[in-house]
């Protein structure tokens, strides 16, 4: 059973939410350097999943931003994370506090077809955004 695809899952208040479903593309992909910080916390995971946006690297060139709009790809794991007060912190104080906003974004399968809706980090602001990443996928980019 796929517990990540609810249907209406983004017009329910996250209280009601029997998980967090959160779309990670950089740090908190596995691989990335905050992925321990969600690996307990992880109830499934499904890989090869992508949103549309922009991805760019911050202008230190230490982590990723994903703008809002766009038709490219960016490529990501999709997480159903327990609802965790460790957890929210967790995010709370790596994602959130530093700037990055949540917004629910229509997940894509490898195949195109529409798989869930999710939270995603964005950043909103022009402040510290760098190159844009034309590929999409910030772990590529790494290596």
């Amino acid at each position: 059973m796929k517990i990540l695809k609810l249907d209406d899952i983004d017009s329910k208040p996250l209280s009601e939410l029997p998980f967090i479903p959160l779309f990670v593309y950089g740090t908190l992909r596995l691989g990335g350097s905050l992925h321990h910080l969600i690996v307990p916390h992880i109830l499934e995971q499904v890989d090869n999943v992508y949103i549309f946006g922009r991805l760019h690297s911050s202008t230190q060139g230490l982590w990723p931003v994903v703008r809002a709009g766009g038709c490219e790809k960016v490529h990501g794991s999709l997480f159903a994370l327990e609802i965790d007060l460790e957890v929210m912190a967790s995010i709370f104080k790596e994602e959130l506090l530093f700037g990055y906003d949540l917004a629910w974004n229509q997940i894509y399968e490898s195949d195109g077809n529409e798989y869930s809706k999710a939270l995603v980090c964005t950043w909103e602001t022009d402040e510290f955004v760098g190159d844009k990443i034309s590929h999409g996928d910030w772990l590529k980019h790494l290596n």
